[in-house]
């Protein structure tokens, strides 16, 4: 038996929370090669950002910095930059928690500026399961229905995965540092941090 925090807890508890741990957080992260190897497949454009269709917006998203932060970016079905954000998490206990804050704050952003029919892209495979309902997970069961809740709010919208390539802007964002003056913050402009692979993005996605 180990004490730690003042409980008292067997060993192997605490083996399996520390397994649970790991796999949330290379799914999270996308580490898991059978992924690369399911999309290689179909071509190397899977591995590049692809515009939405004619009246969609595109919002990819990410947590980085060890969860605490999330990133975010939108553009049109012409690959034009429409805003960015980033923002404090709420203290996520897992990768995995820490990627649905990301998503959530992203919808909040993206309703609110009158998008209604967007694509919402992570590479978070297990977060677009979750969003999908093609997975459960009774631990973050408060979180998914705050996210479906803001789901059901668009006209349309749709949670798809890209592995990392694809999602390298919204990957920056996330690992910018953040005042700690400032929880939350939107940019009309692209800031320089990411206009080199904004461009590559852009030119790519032809």
């Amino acid at each position: 038996m180990l004490l730690f925090q003042r409980k008292t807890s067997h060993w192997r508890t605490l083996v399996r929370y520390g397994k649970q741990d790991a796999l949330e957080y290379l799914q999270a992260q996308n580490t898991e090669p059978q992924q690369h190897t399911i999309m290689s497949g179909t071509g190397n454009r899977n591995f590049r950002w692809t515009r939405p269709p004619q009246g969609w917006m595109k919002c990819n998203f990410n947590a980085g910095n060890a969860n605490s932060n999330a990133g975010w970016i939108i553009r049109d079905s012409n690959g034009v930059f429409k805003g960015c954000g980033y923002a404090r998490n709420d203290k996520p206990t897992s990768a995995l928690e820490g990627e649905l804050q990301a998503l959530i704050v992203a919808m909040q952003s993206t309703w609110r500026r009158g998008y209604r029919k967007i694509i919402f892209e992570g590479d978070c495979k297990q977060l677009v399961d979750l969003m999908n309902k093609d997975s459960l997970h009774f631990g973050l069961y408060n979180w998914l229905v705050e996210a479906w809740f803001w789901k059901t709010k668009f006209e349309e919208a749709r949670i798809a995965w890209v592995p990392r390539e694809a999602n390298r802007v919204a990957d920056k964002l996330a690992k910018q540092n953040i005042p700690s003056s400032s929880m939350f913050t939107f940019l009309s402009f692209p800031p320089s941090c990411i206009s080199d692979v904004l461009h590559s993005d852009q030119v790519s996605s032809f």
